[in-house]
């Protein structure tokens, strides 16, 4: 039998109302950010391309509002593909992370990246 994993506290923040209009926000304002998969492949750097289905947080908000919302212009959200969402999530929840390039600005929907 599997067992389940505790869900944190924070959790319960995906069943708001308010979840529901930040996604709705989001995909309106920046549609190729939310729609298309924003997963880049750590080799190539290739961006996935496939189409977004979930609406994911770049940085765990693990409670934080203003990271939960996606922090100013969104810039916390990103669309992600079932795959590369579950894959993240996987990671997040071992305790381990992807490696992250650092956004610092956008240029439109164009993420502009730190060269750390």
């Amino acid at each position: 039998m599997r067992s389940e994993r505790k869900r944190p506290e924070w959790d319960k923040l995906y069943n708001l109302a308010e979840w529901g209009r930040i996604k709705e926000r989001f995909r309106a304002e920046y549609p190729l950010r939310a729609c298309i998969c924003q997963a880049q492949d750590s080799e190539t750097g290739q961006q996935c391309n496939q189409p977004a289905t979930e609406i994911d947080h770049v940085i765990p908000h693990k409670g934080d509002w203003f990271l939960f919302c996606g922090g100013i212009d969104f810039e916390n959200l990103q669309g992600l593909c079932h795959r590369h969402h579950s894959e993240k999530t996987a990671l997040e929840l071992s305790g381990k992370t992807l490696k992250q390039r650092r956004v610092i600005a956008w240029c439109g929907s164009v993420p502009i990246y730190a060269n750390d």
